[in-house]
């Protein structure tokens, strides 16, 4: 029953009404919950809790005024909508003011109030005065809490102005706080602009490590500090002091490499913000004692950009774009959303189209899809301001002929082909430039016998003239796919990295094909040698590319979703994807609660150790995999 409710909601456009009443009257008709509330373990769903999210994912004013009605029921019913309405809130982005003040309601009730009230308001924009006053007011005092209710109250003030900024500030300091909701303030504080940026100033010094040993650097006090010196955007006066500390920490010969990777992180952020637009300041240039090094190269294109990206710093930029490391190049051909005025772009997306890195090749798609003007001849001030402004994709322009010439090549290459995101980034570019000479292309994957590239390539399809174009895939089923074959039980996964000892527990109750691929990848020896390659403080930890920029993964065949109404709370597992049955290889760990994910990933276990503590660059040696034995 849960899983056809979860169903329902991907299916609810159309059919709004009906959908909302069928799953109401289902709900009625359950029996009570049993003590306790819901069962938050892998092989039971609770079904109201699918019901309430296959009514955040119909998205309608009907199923709103449902969750809104359910605050006024039971303590489990009332947790449940609160769950609905704040991934409601991420989806549309928006939410009615009576469905605010029920909320409200519901996080400053004394008696039981609802703890995931307050999830809904991390995911909004733009409260009105008497919303976030009425806010400020409920979300402080939950910060003295200790369950989930001081993590909501955190992500809720980065909506709270010079009030918040100072809530939030307290919070960050506090080592009674787990590193998670310290991390997690640091990024709301960015979220507040100059009195957030005040508030992270201020704190720095209190966050510096006592000293530079592996350990003490890999305490708890590391995520808070990462979080705050990843988003503080300049060194106000507070700051400079113990910018200038950090940034000047020696490296001794004889540090082991987690250690060193850790300090040299220290120092290029925090030289990163003393050099504001100087992108030849010495504590930057000198932050990395690698000259190739990443750490230094990304702490550059930090400093890039702030300022315009011409003469020098354009020629500094090109350096980069051109890196032998492929998350550099991407990095820097990123930068081309925020920097119009870079001259002739189309020259280094035909670079980057031309690279033989699948990571690099996407990025460039990328631009091209979201910015198709970029791919045209025209320097940059040839075109009108708005044009030079806009990040929306215009109208498709003459882009130039080595543009097109490269992306046809890009299509052909064999590392494209056998992975997702460089692929559909380019079906998407070639729709974005309405490139007819690329139908054929576009053809082939709308016959795909999978179902992103069909996605893809029926949107680019359409954008070239047939906008009833649809792409069914195949019709009749070809050879299967090679894929691991399902399993069951539990397995305990020790990966043994250069920063200590972490941990997995994966569950095939629910996920018996993903869990069969990381066992089969990890028995195989497939994660050895590699690295965490996504680090975001407070939130998630994601390894599993054996190319260490993201985009990569196993050349086994693509995972099904395997994807139901699981919750995603703080230390789950979940396979990455690019889209709908993506999944390869990659698997992130969730550093805190966030039901957003739940519905749109596969969860395949739990994580224990200290994620909170990993960095970008520590590397797996070695994976150990044992079956869980049934007590």
């Amino acid at each position: 029953m849960a899983w056809a409710a979860h169903g329902l909601g991907a299916v609810c456009a159309g059919r709004e009404r009906e959908t909302v009443r069928r799953l109401v009257a289902r709900s009625v008709s359950l029996p009570p919950p049993p003590p306790g509330g819901e069962r938050e373990v892998l092989g039971t769903i609770e079904p109201r809790r699918a019901i309430a999210g296959a009514l955040a994912r119909c998205g309608t004013r009907e199923a709103e005024i449902t969750l809104r009605a359910w605050l006024r029921g039971p303590s489990e019913q009332a947790e449940l909508s609160a769950i609905g309405l704040g991934q409601l809130a991420f989806r549309r982005g928006r939410l009615d003011d009576a469905s605010l003040v029920a909320l409200l309601d519901g996080a400053a009730n004394p008696e039981t109030p609802v703890k995931n009230a307050l999830l809904a308001f991390a995911h909004l924009e733009g409260l009105g005065p008497s919303v976030r006053e009425r806010l400020i007011a409920v979300a402080a005092p939950t910060l003295k809490t200790q369950d989930v209710r001081r993590s909501l109250a955190i992500r809720a003030l980065g909506q709270a102005g010079s009030v918040g900024a100072r809530s939030l500030g307290r919070v960050l300091v506090d080592e009674s706080i787990p590193a998670s909701d310290r991390a997690e303030a640091a990024r709301q504080l960015v979220r507040l602009g100059a009195d957030g940026q005040t508030a992270l100033g201020e704190t720095v010094g209190q966050l510096i490590p006592s000293s530079t040993d592996l350990k003490t650097l890999s305490s708890p006090g590391w995520a808070p500090l990462a979080a705050t010196l990843e988003g503080l955007a300049e060194p106000v006066p507070a700051a400079r002091d113990a910018l200038v500390q950090l940034a000047e920490l020696p490296i001794g010969d004889q540090v082991r490499p987690a250690q060193r990777r850790r300090l040299v992180w220290l120092r290029c952020a925090a030289a990163a913000i003393l050099a504001g637009e100087a992108t030849r300041s010495q504590r930057l240039v000198a932050c990395d004692p690698d000259p190739q090094g990443r750490i230094g190269a990304l702490a550059a294109l930090r400093v890039l950009d702030r300022g315009t990206i011409k003469g020098a710093r354009h020629r500094r930029w090109i350096e980069l774009a051109n890196a032998s490391d492929a998350s550099v190049a991407e990095a820097a051909l990123a930068l081309m959303v925020r920097h119009p005025e870079i001259p002739n772009p189309h020259l280094q997306l035909v670079k980057a189209l031309d690279s033989r890195r699948t990571g690099v090749v996407a990025a460039a798609a990328k631009i091209l899809a979201a910015l198709p003007d970029r791919a045209a001849e025209a320097s940059p001030d040839d075109r009108s301001h708005a044009e030079r402004s806009s990040l929306e994709t215009l109208a498709a322009p003459k882009p130039d002929p080595a543009v097109v010439a490269a992306l046809g090549r890009a299509f052909t290459m064999p590392q494209v082909k056998s992975t997702f995101e460089p692929r559909l980034s380019l079906l998407d570019a070639a729709g974005a430039l309405a490139l007819l000479n690329l139908k054929p292309q576009l053809e082939a994957d709308c016959a795909s016998d999978q179902l992103a590239p069909r996605i893809h390539a029926e949107r680019a399809l359409r954008r070239l003239g047939n906008r009833r174009r649809s792409c069914s895939g195949p019709t009749s089923k070809g050879p299967a796919r090679p894929m691991s074959p399902p399993t069951v039980g539990g397995f305990e996964v020790l990966l043994v990295t250069d920063a200590g000892q972490l941990r997995l527990t994966l569950d095939a109750a629910q996920a018996p094909f993903a869990v069969a691929r990381v066992v089969e990848l990890a028995r195989a020896g497939f994660y050895n040698g590699t690295m965490v390659h996504r680090v975001v403080p407070g939130f998630v930890v994601q390894l599993g590319d054996p190319g260490g920029d993201g985009y990569g993964g196993s050349e086994k065949g693509p995972l099904p979703c395997e994807t139901g109404p699981i919750p995603f709370e703080a230390l789950a597992v979940g396979m990455a994807l690019t889209g709908r049955d993506t999944g390869s290889s990659q698997f992130f760990v969730t550093l805190g609660s966030y039901p957003h994910l739940e519905g749109d990933f596969t969860r395949i276990g739990t994580a224990s150790g200290d994620w909170d503590r990993a960095v970008v660059g520590d590397l797996i040696e070695r994976v150990e995999v044992r079956p869980v034995v049934a007590p």
